[in-house]
């Protein structure tokens, strides 16, 4: 390869990476926030220490798993605890939202991938412990992860699979009070 060919090359790679610096510091919707997992304080979020010590509380989408007091609220916080704890992930950030009063966190919600576990929604489904959230998936969630988060709450429940071992399980939103339709 001749030095100008590698000079233009490294100056593109160069511009790449600056631009994917800038993208992910804004936390703009389709950006990267990337980092150590360093929390989970639900089984819906995780807390994420980037390489600058920036924190970020991130909720996952397109899943909502059971809230503690609920049943297998806790279960479903250890598990995820188990799968991603101290492990390195990246959150592709579909929405931003406000900090809460005295919270010098950023708050996001996306999906998250996991080296060694991948996808931490689709696996929460997986062992039963979210359900795929429907309403709102329907409106942004990719086709085809759609299909595939579907076909994972399907087994999971067709197999009796962590909370659906319960065939009265109640969904967090109802659980909740909130009347939010999921299919």
């Amino acid at each position: 390869m001749n030095s100008l060919r590698l000079f233009k090359l490294t100056l593109a790679l160069g511009v790449l990476v600056a631009a994917s610096a800038q993208a992910d510091e804004s936390g703009a919707a389709g950006s990267n926030f990337c980092g150590t997992v360093i929390g989970v304080p639900s089984g819906n979020h995780l807390i994420i220490e980037d390489s600058q010590k920036r924190v970020a509380m991130v909720r996952l989408a397109w899943v909502f798993a059971p809230e503690d007091p609920q049943p297998n609220g806790t279960a479903a916080q250890l598990r995820l605890d188990r799968l991603v704890y101290n492990k390195v992930g990246c959150a592709q950030v579909i929405a931003r939202y406000p900090r809460k009063d005295g919270d010098p966190r950023d708050r996001y919600y996306g999906t998250v991938q996991i080296k060694d576990v991948g996808d931490v929604g689709l696996s929460m489904l997986r062992m039963g412990l979210a359900w795929h959230y429907v309403d709102y998936a329907r409106r942004g969630q990719p086709a085809n992860e759609f299909a595939q988060y579907a076909v994972a709450e399907r087994n999971a429940r067709s197999e009796g699979t962590g909370l659906w071992s319960d065939p009265n399980a109640i969904a967090p939103w109802v659980f909740q009070g909130k009347s939010i339709r999921v299919r």
